[in-house]
């Protein structure tokens, strides 16, 4: 999806995407943000503003991508930012003033790996509840969230949602709805050994997934 600049309110250059999953232990997010610097044709890798050893505030300052979470009416907001090269910085605040109170010593145990790839490159992170403070959610609970990109080699940030100076000081925040299906279903299609002009017939086969597989929107 676009993800919008803070004021201008237009889409940022380059395309974000974000997937979320959850179970018992933990969300689970992908985002892949499109970066033409990465593309190997251009030759431009070293322009990405990422170091391995950032902390803090430094991590967002770089091509970093940035995930808050609340639960409703919380007095507490949880902030993990991760840039391209896999730095992390954690931190807890207030979410009436995001910036100014932020506690860089709130250190939770999640799971990230990054990867960079032919013109973007992506972040996976798994969230215990516990480190956010929270069970598992039940379906058609909801979870307050802020998406953010700092795409620092353009000097351009941009955010899921609306704001009129940046992800830390948000209009509105973002609101995750956790559902439950029992009807999922995983793919795999299976090609002819020959593909002929016109029609071809392709096999799908499909396995259900069970109620353990879950989802939010």
């Amino acid at each position: 999806t676009d993800f919008i600049t803070p004021g201008g309110h237009r889409p940022m250059q380059e395309g974000m995407e974000v997937r979320m999953l959850w179970n018992e232990s933990g969300l689970l997010l992908h985002f892949k943000a499109h970066e033409s610097t990465l593309l190997t044709e251009a030759q431009r890798q070293y322009e990405l503003l990422a170091k391995p050893d950032a902390v803090n505030e430094d991590v967002f300052r770089q091509d970093s991508i940035l995930v808050i979470l609340r639960q409703p009416a919380s007095d507490k907001a949880y902030e993990i930012t991760v840039n391209a090269a896999g730095a992390v910085a954690t931190a807890v605040a207030n979410p009436e003033q995001l910036w100014t109170t932020r506690d860089f010593t709130w250190s939770p145990e999640i799971f990230v790996t990054v990867a960079q790839e032919d013109g973007y490159w992506t972040a996976k992170l798994m969230i215990p509840w516990a480190a956010i403070g929270m069970k598992a959610p039940e379906p058609s609970e909801r979870l307050d969230v802020l998406i953010g990109r700092n795409a620092a080699t353009r000097r351009e940030t941009g955010l899921w949602g609306r704001a009129e100076q940046g992800v830390h000081a948000p209009s509105e925040w973002g609101v995750i709805v956790f559902t439950q299906q029992s009807n999922l279903a995983a793919g795999a299609v299976e090609l002819p050994q020959v593909l002929g002009p016109g029609k071809n017939q392709l096999r799908l086969n499909l396995q259900a997934l069970g109620r353990e597989s879950s989802e939010v929107y």
